[in-house]
């Protein structure tokens, strides 16, 4: 198949990020690109195909252009050449597919991790940096902003603690001691992710 040149170009730049939802794995060369699809379009062990027309579904004018840590793909439509091929996200290994927007064309994507390179790269204000150019009313970029920035900050020891707060400092507790594997070079980047994400899900799931 012959892809769009805009799609093509963006592919050949694989720019990864040190954020668990965003883009880490490409297709390893053009060639490579229909085998990318691999669990999304179809199953190669099986040999079936997992495109369809109900809701949840993956659909046939989609195309997987990368995935993060944990192959959750970013997606555009090639039908939509009009548009500037608009970028989606979705969580893998939900049951179905339910696209988040991330941007409005695969031209401001590139911007966007650009500028977000230099943003990893900066020793302080990466959150005004963020809260300034990114739309952290979307979903997805809000997402993107907490896994950044998952505040480290325990429950006021001054005080008789609940069951809750003694859960969630823990946690902190477990989070600092991962970043301080991180700053060691004792943990990989992507196990540590992955234990970072993890983590934030937990914290996430207390409730006062």
């Amino acid at each position: 198949m012959e892809y769009p040149k805009e799609i093509i170009n963006f592919i050949e730049l694989k720019l990864t990020l040190d954020n668990y939802c965003l883009p880490h794995f490409y297709p390893e060369n053009i060639q490579q690109i229909e085998n990318f699809q691999d669990g999304y379009k179809f199953n190669s062990l099986t040999g079936k195909n997992l495109i369809g027309e109900k809701e949840g579904d993956f659909k046939e004018n989609w195309l997987v252009i990368c995935s993060g840590y944990a192959n959750d793909p970013f997606i555009v439509d090639i039908s939509q050449s009009h548009s500037g091929y608009p970028v989606s996200f979705a969580w893998h290994g939900t049951g179905k597919w339910d696209l988040l927007l991330v941007t409005d064309s695969l031209k401001y994507f590139t911007e966007q991790l650009n500028l977000l390179k230099e943003i990893e790269l900066k020793a302080k204000d990466r959150q005004l940096e963020m809260e300034k150019h990114f739309d952290l009313t979307q979903p997805f970029w809000k997402e993107v902003y907490n896994e950044y920035f998952i505040e480290e900050e325990p429950a006021n020891i001054q005080k008789e603690l609940s069951e809750v707060d003694k859960h969630r400092n823990a946690l902190y507790f477990e989070l600092k001691q991962l970043n301080q594997q991180k700053e060691k070079g004792e943990i990989d980047l992507k196990s540590f992710l992955k234990a970072k994400r993890i983590l934030k899900l937990k914290l996430d799931a207390i409730k006062d």
